[in-house]
């Protein structure tokens, strides 16, 4: 298997998740990573010791040393990236990309419906002349996602048994990014009757391995690392989107292997794909997304899924032909007061990998017409169909996040047990919110009035109560 150079500076981030790699590493690698106890990561519960763990011993000193690494993958691979100050002449190079990812896993296979969203974002990214950091990122972003989907690929022709897993009644947690989807995904998933897609195996899927091997375990150890580097870069996602390698992610990082995501233009603001992705049927890459889940989920087929992926709004339809019997959880808050800390958000996952401070007004353009959309398409669908739900409300959830958790258990019939709801109790008081986190971010920062959201979300606030 050939040896790979790992990128991190400025690396590819997914909006609001993160995540850039290259699975299969090479010797260089593990010894640059033993110089700053890479390997020293101590258990599989990264969340308990991040602080101390991220500040001792993988900063912001790693992170600006492989900034100078001058390839992006080993001489063995067919591709060499040279450092410069422009991207290479001709832009992003598909075919070169792929044939370094299929050297990397040692096959091939990438299945279907991808290329095609893949050759979309090529286009639209080499539009923009890129620059060599913005190139270097994107590579990296792209790199990501295609050792993953082979990575998932491997696993289905080794467990052809993952086909046969039905996904029963997956409870699918969908609403405006930066309306508490984040914690109610957290907080549900301490519940052991619910399995979540963790961060890892988003990004290396594979059957689910036993939870006390996880710390020995390469590939984990590996992302729980650069995750964490990550933050280092943009520490203020830990207050927008705190996240651990071992607890929920978003379903938005599997559906970014198909190249048919909110991803994309959210972090590299590449207009002409995002009109192709506003626009293309999304079922097959939802299928997609399915198989995964049975994959990882294939040892324990009986456990009810837990998915949250706001973006879903946006493809509720695609969403509910693929889980038909889901169960949707809809969170709301009020546009006027999210939108501005969405962009807050997006402005965050941009400063990961493109160089200089990111087009703020654009920011905000963008992700108000967005979700205004997202909100259209999916009140739209819940008029038409006939589907289970619950709607959320943020200022609720606030006040009593258990409260909130009876509530959701009671709609949907599920047995919230003590025990549980003890644990539940304990993990709100082991991780209370950060004052900075209400903090609300003036409209105006990023090119938006208050007056203007207020006209562009007018029928979702009145049907939710918010104006006047």
């Amino acid at each position: 298997m050939a040896a790979g150079v790992i990128r991190l500076s400025r690396l590819a981030l997914n909006g609001p998740c993160i995540l850039a790699h290259s699975i299969p590493i090479g010797r260089g690698f593990w010894n640059d990573a033993a110089r700053f106890n890479l390997l020293g990561r101590p258990s599989a519960t990264g969340s308990e010791n991040r602080q101390s763990y991220r500040r001792a011993s993988f900063g912001r000193e790693f992170c600006d040393r492989t900034a100078r690494h001058q390839t992006m993958f080993d001489k063995d691979t067919s591709m060499t990236t040279t450092k410069t100050d422009a991207a290479p002449e001709g832009g992003l190079d598909i075919d070169s990309l792929c044939a370094a990812a299929a050297a990397r896993a040692g096959h091939d296979d990438f299945g279907t419906n991808w290329r095609e969203g893949l050759e979309q974002l090529a286009v639209s990214a080499n539009a923009l002349n890129l620059d060599a950091a913005s190139y270097q990122g994107m590579v990296a972003q792209i790199s990501a996602f295609l050792d993953a989907r082979l990575l998932a690929h491997k696993g289905f022709a080794e467990n052809p048994g993952y086909s046969t897993v039905t996904i029963r009644q997956p409870i699918i947690i969908a609403g405006l990014v930066r309306s508490g989807t984040t914690i109610l995904h957290k907080l549900l998933s301490i519940d052991p009757q619910f399995q979540v897609p963790e961060h890892w195996l988003t990004m290396a899927p594979m059957p689910r391995p036993p939870r006390d091997t996880w710390a020995e375990n390469p590939i984990y150890r590996k992302l729980a690392g650069i995750l964490d580097a990550q933050m280092e870069i943009s520490p203020e996602l830990i207050e927008h989107h705190n996240q651990a390698a071992d607890e929920a992610d978003e379903t938005l990082l599997l559906q970014s292997q198909t190249f048919c995501s909110n991803i994309f233009p959210s972090a590299f603001g590449v207009p002409d794909y995002d009109r192709w992705f506003r626009s293309v049927d999304e079922r097959p890459y939802f299928r997609y997304v399915a198989d995964v889940l049975r994959l990882i989920g294939m040892n324990e087929p009986d456990r009810r899924w837990l998915t949250k992926n706001p973006t879903d709004l946006f493809s509720l339809d695609s969403v509910l032909d693929v889980f038909p019997d889901a169960l949707i959880v809809q969170t709301h808050r009020d546009p006027v007061q999210s939108i501005p800390s969405v962009a807050g958000t997006i402005r965050s996952v941009r400063r990961i990998f493109l160089p200089g401070e990111p087009d703020k007004a654009a920011i905000g353009t963008r992700e108000a017409e967005f979700w205004a959309e997202a909100l259209r398409r999916a009140q739209e669908t819940r008029q038409r169909r006939e589907i289970h739900a619950i709607d959320i409300e943020f200022g609720d959830f606030m006040r009593d996040q258990i409260g909130v958790v009876r509530r959701i258990y009671d709609h949907f019939g599920l047995t919230l047990s003590p025990q549980t709801e003890e644990a539940m109790q304990d993990w709100l008081a082991a991780h209370p919110r950060q004052s900075k986190s209400l903090q609300r971010v003036a409209p105006e920062e990023y090119g938006l009035t208050a007056e203007g959201l207020a006209e562009t979300f007018a029928d979702y606030r009145r049907a939710r109560c918010y104006a006047g």
